[in-house]
């Protein structure tokens, strides 16, 4: 029988196979048992590598065999430290799922990398060579079962520091004492200080770690910096000075060793280092003088293999999971090599149902479900291997990759390409200037040398030296190793490895579809059967378990060409047409050298609960990022809010395909510049329209930044779960001027920060982003007193008005006492420095009853940090007054004479004073300046009761001088206040007249007597003092003992299932926990709980120091097992508050 397989520019016919090449199971037991104990939770757990491990089997490198678990975007799962992706028999190893949240699915119950060669062994036999982790069966362990013929782990690439661990560490973990940048050596606040910045709190424990333990016991992962080590080690990064075995911390010793820099690339990525010592099967030793058997010799084909995976959440990248295998032959020769992957796939954790499929002109295996149903009853989608970067043929004469140039390589020490930048000297001295000589891209004093008003700073384009960065990067510290020196180096953007397309690729030369067997452990058989070059073959019978392998070959690793790069990027779709999409617009990033945007900074948000009401915090480190193309391009605050840890139900906004991309935010806060609405460029759109997802980012409504959101539209007692991230404002040509001074670069769309919850297979949360937080609100506890708030004025006539808010309850410290105080310019007190100060220059906040200063900010009128003066739970909200007329009338007397300011049309400086004008008899006092006037009235300054004065005034009065009514106030007279006579600063003036329906009774002269008041609006200054106490948030005994009759049981009855229920995420899990609680608790108490026998059924203790007041119970007796329906009792016992009794129902 003959089967034909036809791709575009291959015609292929597949061998049939006769005969079994392998024992192959009926059912893959191993298989079952895993997908099923993966499902049942911690009582059910398998041992997991990462925990500790017996001494008995710790001769060799298994004891460094550790997985990570990714979830930077919709993928989810471990990958292993030898070469796996997925479970694979790892005990613990979670396998690759997605989408992350509630309707994840399992598609990948493992791949093994390998690197196979032919070799000529001890005896003169050409001998092929396999070096890969193949677990299946144990089929490829040793005789004595002591080792595997595997590749293992190289030690010290990750923190060996694990609590409870059998043996002295040989790699600790890094010191959190670096400053609020998170970067060591940066001497920025707080670094080598002693003292727990929240940025420096790494791991969440609130101590602040000289050296953290990797508890999780990962291997080292960017986003958990408990998982790197104290340092690098030696030679593994451009520009490193210490010799190999070298043990000292190098120039990256507690930074991320990134391929393009001491930086992380991606939003998530992990980073380890293999080799294949252990695979002794053969006779054959590829370091010469060295015959050694395990442990202690070096076998295999001495391989040793440095692997990068990466993920960006950023939408055009969600789907995607990129793994990077650079592969360097420390050995012998090898001059006919085959580099690539076996893939077992169990889509939607079924054995059966799955079918695949290649196109090597997209360079992508991919595979599907035939039924498009997983066990669990949701749609599959598809998944797949796409080759971005395969080892190359330098030496061939041939274009093999046909992109125009013959034999590149990224081992030549040639840009072969030309796209490497060197720096610009712009002044044409022949050094590299900058004017940052603290490297914080400001212009700060000291520093314009050349007096233009501009930070001038020579481009260095890709000229950045071995670290990787330049001064637009966070974390620079100055030029290092190579830096500006005209040449390309190595570590250096756009040369070598770092310049992903300068490498003469082979491609996908061969795929080979079967059922699940254990070929790959007969090394001879599986290189003469599925992974020759051109061989593309589908055996019959693939359908019970189907497994496929891909490779590139042949290449050599020899010569001046003994280190390769294998780039492949495990991708997902919603159907085939969304998985290739991804595919060509993944491969247009990584030939831009992953060329995204970079988010801002991660921000912390901290929260806290409060009776139907969450109120979220978070600092702002976020504004201060730098885009190494963009610049300080951060724009906004995105609130989101969910019911389940991924996120998945506000994942509402869809791109023109109809797929889900966006979240829906809660609030967005962004900046006061004018870039509000709809982005102009559409996500992808920067790469083309075959990448254009036709949505684009909501930048708000200039609605201002904001670090605090409150959610009063919460339910006590579920769980709720926010992120904030930040957002750039990518960039669009009409940008500049006005939004940016750069010109001439790329319109690219926005991008945010990533924000990842982690959960395990149950979906429970195992471990939260900085930005992300879980919050379940409760009801207060019995006795608890709500704050409340008092303010007296101490001192001070400003006419605004003091607002405070109680902000966080729980924050609440009863009876204290605090002092906030204003400053202002001076401006005013040139003119009268006895009696004028100026306008509102600070506030400032200070706790009486601990003597401290908690904060000041300047310019509150304006300063929007103004809007959020929040300390020890108070919110302090501004209302201040500018200057001008407040109100004017006779507070004695009945003319209807009114004064009307005319300050603003006629000059004068209208400073907030209040005013009397005091009617005598002519005689009373003598205008000045500009023909004096005896008048029947005096003008006194009243604005402080307690120290009245008189003041001078010209006064025009509408009469000639002989006119016997000259002296006294009338209709059309005007009145200017002189506050300085010598120097004729005019103040307020004023022009009386009857007003329009005074009737002709009011329109009388001012009689002696009278008194005419003109009050002012005035700002805060110097002298205003207001005082502020609490009281609260303490438990009142009296109080509780009365509520303890207001504890109850929700839901009552309880019929079938509480939608306070975590969500059930695995079906196979069965209906989940159950859950009612009990309500208005006081913080310590015991809860009996009886059947109507009076049996006990469970006691559970009830202690918190939080203010909450519910305590849960998961409808299990004392020995774990389910209760039955019916009517139970129970009983509080407060040992301070007495005793409550109460019933409730269970219905199922």
């Amino acid at each position: 029988m003959e089967l034909t397989y036809q791709k575009i520019r291959i015609n292929v016919t597949a061998i049939v196979l006769l005969f079994s090449l392998s024992p192959a199971y009926s059912i893959d037991n191993e298989k079952e048992s895993y997908y099923n104990n993966q499902l049942k939770g911690s009582r059910y757990q398998l041992r997991d590598f990462n925990s500790k491990k017996s001494i008995a089997s710790e001769e060799g490198r298994d004891r460094f065999l550790r997985y990570s678990v990714h979830d930077g975007n919709l993928i989810t799962g471990g990958i292993t430290n030898s070469g796996l992706i997925s479970h694979h028999y790892v005990s613990g190893n979670p396998t690759i799922s997605w989408p992350k949240g509630p309707k994840k699915i399992s598609y990948i119950h493992g791949t093994v990398f390998f690197v196979a060669a032919e070799v000529v062994d001890t005896n003169g036999d050409t001998v092929h060579i396999v070096s890969d982790n193949y677990r299946r069966s144990s089929a490829e362990t040793s005789d004595d079962l002591s080792h595997f013929y595997a590749f293992m782990p190289v030690p010290k690439y990750f923190n060996m520091d694990q609590p409870e661990a059998y043996e002295t560490p040989e790699m600790y973990g890094i010191s959190e004492d670096v400053g609020e940048d998170g970067i060591p050596n940066t001497f920025d606040i707080g670094e080598g200080d002693g003292l727990l910045q929240s940025a420096e709190d790494f791991n969440g424990n609130s101590i602040l770690d000289l050296s953290m333990q990797n508890k999780v016991g990962w291997f080292a992962i960017s986003h958990r910096k408990e998982t790197w080590p104290e340092y690098w080690p030696p030679q593994t990064y451009p520009g490193d000075d210490r010799e190999i075995e070298e043990e000292r911390p190098g120039v990256r010793a507690g930074r991320w060793n990134g391929e393009y820099g001491a930086y992380m690339r991606a939003d998530q990525e992990s980073y380890y280092s293999m080799d294949d010592r252990e695979n002794d099967e053969f006779e054959y030793y590829p370091i010469e003088g060295d015959t050694q058997g395990f442990p202690d010799g070096r076998r295999g084909l001495g391989l040793k293999v440095d692997v990068r995976s990466y993920q960006w959440s950023a939408r055009l990248a969600e789907d995607i999971f990129i793994s990077i295998y650079d592969i360097t032959n420390e050995g012998k020769d090898l001059n006919k090599c085959i580099v690539g992957m076996y893939v077992d796939p169990d889509m939607g954790g079924s054995l059966s149902g799955d079918d695949a499929d290649f196109d090597n002109l997209a360079d992508i295996t991919y595979a599907w479900n035939r039924t498009g149903i997983a066990n669990n009853g949701l749609p599959t989608g598809y998944f797949g291997f796409g080759f971005f970067e395969s080892p190359g043929l330098a030496n061939d004469g041939i274009d093999n990759d046909e992109d125009g140039i013959i034999d590149e390589s990224q081992n030549n020490g040639l840009d072969d390409d030309g796209d490497w930048l060197a720096w610009e000297d712009e002044n044409g001295n022949g050094i590299w200037d900058s004017e940052d000589l603290n490297y914080n891209l400001e212009l700060d004093a000291g520093e314009d040398q050349n007096e233009n008003g501009i930070l001038d700073i020579e481009p260095l384009n890709d000229d950045l030296g071995a670290d990787g960065l330049g001064p637009n990067y966070d974390g620079y510290t100055g030029p290092d190793i190579g830096e500006a020196n005209g040449i390309p180096d190595i570590g250096e953007p756009n040369f070598e490895f770092t310049d992903n397309d300068e490498s003469d690729q082979v491609g996908l030369t061969s795929w080979y579809l079967r059922d699940v067997d254990n070929t790959m452990a007969d090394d001879e058989q599986y290189w003469d059967v599925e992974i020759q070059p051109g061989n593309y073959t589908i055996r019959p019978g693939y359908q019970r378990d189907i497994a496929w392998t891909y490779g590139s070959g042949f290449v050599e690793f020899a010569g001046d060409e003994k280190t390769h790069r294998y780039a492949i990027a495990l991708l997902f779709g919603n159907d085939q047409d969304d998985i290739l999409r991804n595919k060509r617009t993944m491969q247009v990033i990584y030939d831009k050298d992953y060329s995204f945007a970079k988010p801002p900074r991660t921000p912390i948000v901290k929260a806290t609960a409060y009776n139907n009401r969450v109120i979220l915090s978070w600092d702002k480190n976020a504004e201060n990022s730098r885009d190494p193309i963009y610049g300080r391009d951060f724009e906004a605050y995105y609130v989101y809010k969910s019911s389940d840890p991924s996120f998945t139900e506000i994942k509402t906004i869809t791109d023109a395909y109809g797929n889900p991309l966006l979240f829906k935010p809660e609030a967005i806060y962004d900046k006061i510049n004018g870039l509000g609405g709809i982005h102009p460029v559409n996500i992808g759109g920067e790469m083309g329209t075959e990448s254009d997802l036709g949505v684009s980012y909501n930048m708000g409504t200039d609605s201002g930044l904001k670090h605090f959101y409150v959610d009063s539209s919460v339910t006590n007692g579920r769980t709720y779960y926010y992120a904030i991230v930040s957002v750039d404002r990518g960039h669009h040509s009409s940008f500049y001027p006005s939004l940016t001074d750069l010109q001439e670069i790329s319109d690219i769309s926005p991008t945010e920060c990533s924000a990842s919850i982690q959960v395990d297979p149950l979906g429970r949360t195992i471990g939260f982003d900085r930005n992300t937080i879980a919050v379940t609100p409760e009801e207060t506890p019995a006795g608890w007193v709500e704050p409340n708030i008092q303010i007296d004025r101490i001192s001070g006539v400003g006419t605004g008005t003091i607002e405070v808010k109680i902000n966080n309850p729980n924050g609440i410290k009863d009876g204290y006492k605090y002092s906030l105080e204003f400053d202002d310019d001076g401006s005013f007190e040139q003119y009268d420095s006895t009696h004028l100060t100026g306008l509102t220059s600070q506030m400032t906040l200070y706790s009486i009853t601990d003597d401290e200063l908690l904060g000041t900010v300047a310019d509150p009128n304006s300063n929007i940090l103004a809007e959020e003066f929040i300390y020890d739970g108070i919110h302090v909200i501004l209302h201040n007054d500018g200057t001008g007329l407040k109100e004017t009338k006779w507070t004695q007397g009945e003319s209807s004479l009114t004064a009307y300011d005319i300050t603003g049309d006629f000059g004068g400086l209208q400073i907030g004073r209040d005013y009397e004008i005091r009617v005598y008899d002519v005689g009373a006092d003598t205008s000045v300046l500009s023909l004096p006037v005896v008048t029947n009235f005096q003008i006194w300054d009243v604005t402080n009761p307690e120290d009245e004065y008189q003041v001078d005034y010209m006064y025009t009065p509408i009469v000639w001088p002989t006119d016997p009514t000259r002296p006294y106030l009338k209709e059309n007279d005007q009145i200017k206040i002189i506050n300085n006579i010598e120097d004729q600063v005019f103040l307020w003036q004023w022009l009386f007249l009857y007003p329009d329906n005074a009737d002709s009774a009011s329109k009388t002269l001012p009689q002696n007597g009278d008194v005419y008041s003109i009050t002012t609006i005035k700002p805060f200054d110097r002298n205003d003092i207001f005082e502020i106490t609490v009281f609260g948030n303490y438990i009142s005994s009296t109080l509780a003992k009365n509520e303890m009759n207001d504890i109850y049981v929700v839901p009552d009855p309880y019929v079938s299932v509480n939608p306070l229920e975590r969500k059930v995420i695995n079906q196979d899990e069965g209906r989940g926990d159950r859950r009612i609680d009990f309500v208005n608790l006081p913080q310590d108490c015991k809860i009996y709980i009886f059947t109507v026998s009076g049996k006990l059924v469970r006691q559970l203790n009830h202690l918190t120091t939080e203010n909450n007041s519910r305590e849960s119970w998961d409808l299990r007796t004392k020995d774990g097992l389910e209760i039955s329906h019916g009517i139970y009792f129970y009983v509080v016992e407060s040992p301070e508050f007495g005793t409550k009794r109460g019933r409730f129902a269970v219905i199922k």
